[in-house]
């Protein structure tokens, strides 16, 4: 007699994949349909991808024209605006808080091996657009889902015994939704058993405002480490914005706007680095590596927001006071250099 959980499992040993499910005419639900493959990086793994399938040509040009005419100058043609015109406006619209001119340039990028924690946590954005694969239509199978899914940062040093349980989590809930969805239950009621880590692809329209904003609060060490990944090729997809991958033109590019690109991702960095000072100093923030460093630049630095020497050692004069007289005097001290990599590939930076 089968026991209740075998009876759950459709009594398929944990150690054996799942058979791929019945034709599409046999799914409960006619708008049900395959979920593509999940494309995986060099070591096997799905990790996140952007791809920038579109963006406003000429964007500094756009953002300088709008910006002349807070000073009674007129651009008919993005052709009338200079290079440094282009490069200045980039510059003068950082040092106003209102950011709205930014929104006149805009960006459509394709978002792939996202899990669903990530994408429940994406489009809680509010001037954007967001087109994401359903997986309440989407069936996942083909692939096994332990693959599929997105692997925890510093999963390779649990011990045996705790990926032991990752994996096992991962495949009974494969058994037991491709078990439903092949007797006849819609995908939509299924999916209900699929992990957070089940990767998916998402579609994001936004403004340079919003991106901004998002590199901001999601490069930071308090988010969850999966969006550093994330975001980190969203900066690689707009570098790569334009150029050429043609054989016979290597190293150069067709396309005179990708310069911009590139300054525009530059600007892509944690709000401590936007702003000169921590964004997370709440009861409920967690702690943070660079934290103290920042907020000795914040007290000490002439121009806070200039953050393009952060990765060099700062030093400073600071005023201390005497604990027995209370006099102030002077010493000189030193802030250690902040390596990017300490906030972009450290998912304990915030632990």
């Amino acid at each position: 007699m089968q026991s209740d959980e075998q009876r759950a499992m459709g009594a398929v040993p944990m150690d054996v994949p799942p058979t791929a499910s019945k034709e599409v005419s046999r799914w409960a639900d006619s708008a049900m349909f395959r979920s593509e493959p999940m494309p995986r990086a060099e070591n096997g793994r799905v990790t996140p991808k952007a791809y920038l399938l579109n963006a406003t040509p000429d964007p500094l040009g756009s953002l300088a024209a709008l910006n002349a005419i807070y000073t009674g100058g007129v651009k008919r043609s993005l052709a009338e605006v200079t290079d440094v015109e282009r490069r200045e406006a980039l510059v003068e619209v950082r040092k106003n808080k209102l950011q709205g001119p930014l929104e006149v340039i805009q960006f459509h990028f394709l978002l792939e091996g996202v899990s669903r924690s990530f994408t429940h946590q994406h489009v809680r954005g509010r001037r954007a657009f967001y087109a994401q694969e359903s997986l309440r239509f989407a069936v996942v199978e083909g692939e096994p889902w332990e693959d599929r899914a997105a692997i925890p940062p510093g999963f390779e040093f649990w011990t045996l015994e705790q990926q032991d349980a990752w994996r096992f989590g991962i495949r009974k809930s494969e058994v037991a939704y491709s078990a439903l969805v092949s007797s006849g239950i819609p995908a939509e009621d299924a999916r209900g058993l699929m992990p957070h880590a089940m990767t998916t692809r998402i579609h994001w329209v936004c403004s340079f405002r919003e991106l901004l904003y998002v590199a901001g609060v999601r490069l930071c060490t308090q988010a969850q480490f999966e969006w550093r990944t994330a975001m980190a090729s969203v900066v690689q997809a707009l570098r790569e914005h334009g150029y050429c991958d043609h054989v016979d033109c290597t190293g150069q590019t067709c396309n005179p706007d990708s310069w911009q690109f590139e300054e525009i991702a530059s600007l892509l960095r944690p709000i401590c680095y936007q702003e000169g000072e921590c964004g997370f100093k709440a009861k409920a923030d967690r702690s943070c590596s660079i934290r103290e460093r920042v907020d000795f630049r914040e007290k000490h630095s002439i121009n806070r927001k200039d953050s393009s020497h952060w990765d060099l050692p700062m030093i400073s004069d600071v005023v201390r006071y005497d604990d027995k007289t209370g006099r102030p005097y002077v010493v000189t001290e030193t802030s250690p250099g902040i390596d990017p990599a300490e906030w972009l590939a450290d998912p304990n930076a915030a632990r």
